[in-house]
């Protein structure tokens, strides 16, 4: 597939196995796209909180409109770099989400989103596993709060996985990419017939164009009384014209500069 560039946007807790999972993709996504892994960016925010942030990744809500603001734009630039790119994200909120989908909107890109349905409890345990750089009390508060996908067609998983049960990362990334693979083919075949259908349009619409005007012109050549011919033989011409030209380059102001070139060296034989 040429030109791959599309948006993971990975949901889920903390410490719910998300950049484990983005690692695995994007080793699963060279393999099977035969791509640089250098086309693939993973856009982690823990690696703006490791900068701004004395303590490394621990949670601090004071920073964490700037850290989103920078992971948004961050995201933003490897897209308009041509890659591929996964947020490593919590993405708990819609708004989030739809903060993701307006990007890939604007560069005219796929969007997917894939869910980790790693269970709370286990989540715990992994961030004290890591040393617990979130407290376990903001971990709980975004599982309150975290918006299901049920009210926006947009806003839906191509894929949810439980780390905890699915182990085989190598099997699970194949899954998510084969899933990725067949909507990126819909789509690429929806857009050829949009394209057809758009090249379609403009075709008819300049054969309309073409109609009128050289009507107009044939009617305003037959008022000119010193010129006599046959006016079923001149629609024909005409007709004919419109046929043979409507699928050259040539504008519409073009064509009917060659027709009336065309029609006045007719009549011109007529009269001889």
């Amino acid at each position: 597939m040429k030109n791959l560039r599309f948006l993971i946007a990975l949901v889920g807790l903390p410490a719910s196995g998300k950049s484990t999972l983005a690692n695995a993709v994007k080793k699963k996504m060279v393999e099977k796209f035969k791509i640089n892994e250098d086309h693939i960016s993973i856009i982690d925010p823990d690696l703006i909180r490791s900068i701004i942030i004395e303590n490394g990744v621990e949670f601090d809500y004071t920073v964490e409109p700037f850290i989103r603001k920078e992971n948004l734009e961050n995201i933003r630039k490897e897209l308009e770099q041509k890659k591929i790119v996964i947020s490593d994200d919590l993405n708990y909120y819609r708004s989030m989400r739809h903060d993701l989908k307006l990007i890939t909107d604007s560069l005219d890109i796929p969007f997917f989103i894939v869910y980790l349905s790693t269970p709370l409890k286990i989540c715990l345990k992994w961030n004290k596993k890591r040393g617990s750089p979130i407290p376990d009390e903001v971990i709980y508060k975004i599982k309150e709060k975290i918006d299901k996908f049920d009210r926006y067609n947009w806003d839906f998983p191509i894929y949810s996985v439980d780390l905890s049960v699915s182990k085989n990362l190598d099997e699970v990334s194949s899954e998510i990419l084969n899933i990725i693979e067949i909507n990126l083919n819909l789509l690429e075949g929806s857009f050829k017939r949009l394209k057809l259908e758009k090249v379609g349009e403009n075709l008819e619409n300049k054969k309309t164009e073409l109609d009128v005007l050289t009507r107009k012109m044939v009617s305003e050549i037959l008022k000119e009384q010193r010129i006599q011919f046959n006016g079923k033989e001149i629609s024909n011409f005409r007709k004919q014209f419109i046929n043979k030209n409507v699928n050259s380059d040539l504008s519409v102001s073009e064509l009917i500069n060659k027709f009336k070139t065309l029609l006045r060296n007719r009549k011109i034989d007529k009269i001889k």
